[in-house]
């Protein structure tokens, strides 16, 4: 059950189809939210979404709970996921981190797994 909704296993003749699910960000993020249940209010976040999937929710699920908020690495295109950027390459995310004196900063990793760093004086 997806939403209270009931999801069928799909029979060989459908395998490999696409079935849209327009409500499934939407949903996803007010479960984060309600979940979550914190102000940010006051906090300058950097965010380093990897041009992945965090690239359509992260930024708008941390500014909806308050905080100030820095994006990068946002405009995914199908090849560009983790290229020089995200948790794998967190240099970028450091040193905007520092020089916009962010109070912490979020690199993601492809589907939305993140690491978490504090700038360091």
């Amino acid at each position: 059950m997806i939403d209270g909704r009931q999801v069928n296993y799909v029979s060989d003749e459908h395998i490999g189809s696409v079935h849209e699910y327009k409500e499934a960000l939407v949903s996803y993020k007010s479960f984060l939210k309600e979940t979550v249940k914190v102000n940010l209010k006051g906090l300058k976040i950097a965010i380093d979404s990897a041009n992945g999937s965090a690239s359509v929710s992260a930024a708008s699920i941390l500014s909806d709970l308050g905080a100030e908020l820095f994006a990068l690495n946002q405009e995914p295109n199908g090849i560009n996921i983790n290229t020089q950027c995200g948790s794998t390459h967190p240099e970028e995310l450091q040193e905007f981190t520092k020089r916009h004196q962010c109070d912490v900063g979020f690199a993601f990793y492809m589907f939305a797994l993140l690491i978490c760093m504090k700038p360091i004086d």
